[in-house]
């Protein structure tokens, strides 16, 4: 019986293997059309790739980029499927930078920080909080020690509306820390809480460790930085010898 279950683990394991391999680079000019499961906004192709990394189905996307002109698609992130995990179709497209999820990537941690302030951008709505800071790094260390905020808006001293300016707007959503609306916009600058750096150094560590004599599954996302809390935790006991069982955790197999 604990052989039949191994072999069942190798047999999902090398199909699994078959399409996925670490792909980083992004890919400038280049469309992976149709096959999209979700549409969100994201300030540039480096939050895509993250979005898509975190979503349980987000193989592959394509994000168009602020100088787009063809419409008003600016800033939209399409994450995309297909069971071979390669794109249908790859086509050259000006103004569009496409990739792939970093799910394979052993150490995706470095990737996971969202660093940048996007200058000139704005990140309208889901505002939940507001005060006045003396620049956008006083804004940004404000949303980080803050446990409710994931990203943030500043308007600086080029924003015309003087009475608002060094305004700093803390920002959340219950999903994944996209913004509702991506816009450009002069006289302010927009970024994400440090917050998520500490989750996704959490996450690595957990995701390296295996738990005994129970198992534990940490449904833990993004879209939560509310640490030490949990999205979710569910736990599975060891089952009784004379009925082994398979555990998937990422893509290791414990068969017990």
């Amino acid at each position: 019986m604990r052989v039949s279950l191994v072999l069942l683990c190798l047999v999902l394991l090398w199909g699994d293997s078959l399409s996925e391999e670490c792909v980083r680079e992004l890919q400038v000019d280049v469309d992976f059309p149709g096959s999209d499961v979700q549409q969100i906004l994201s300030p540039d192709a480096h939050h895509c790739q993250l979005a898509c990394t975190q979503h349980h189905h987000c193989l592959f996307f394509t994000f168009v980029r602020p100088e787009w002109t063809r419409d008003k698609r600016q800033f939209f992130c399409y994450l995309k499927h297909t069971d071979s995990g390669k794109p249908a179709k790859i086509t050259s497209l000006s103004g569009v930078t496409s990739g792939y999820s970093m799910k394979t990537c052993k150490d995706r941690s470095p990737q996971t920080c969202l660093s940048t302030v996007y200058k000139n951008v704005d990140f309208t709505g889901a505002d939940y909080t507001s005060l006045f800071t003396a620049d956008y790094e006083d804004c940004q260390s404000t949303c980080t020690k803050d446990p409710d905020c994931q990203f943030f808006s500043f308007l600086n001293q080029d924003f015309p509306t003087s009475k608002y300016r060094n305004k700093c707007f803390l920002k959340h959503r219950r999903v994944f820390p996209s913004p509702p609306r991506v816009n450009s916009l002069n006289g302010v600058a927009s970024g994400f809480s440090h917050k998520i750096c500490t989750a996704a150094a959490l996450m690595e560590k957990i995701a390296s460790t295996r738990f005994r004599p129970m198992w534990i599954f940490l449904g833990m996302t993004l879209s939560r930085f509310h640490l030490p809390r949990l999205n979710t935790a569910t736990f599975y006991a060891p089952s009784t010898p004379a009925a082994p069982s398979i555990h998937m955790q990422g893509k290791r197999c414990f068969a017990t």
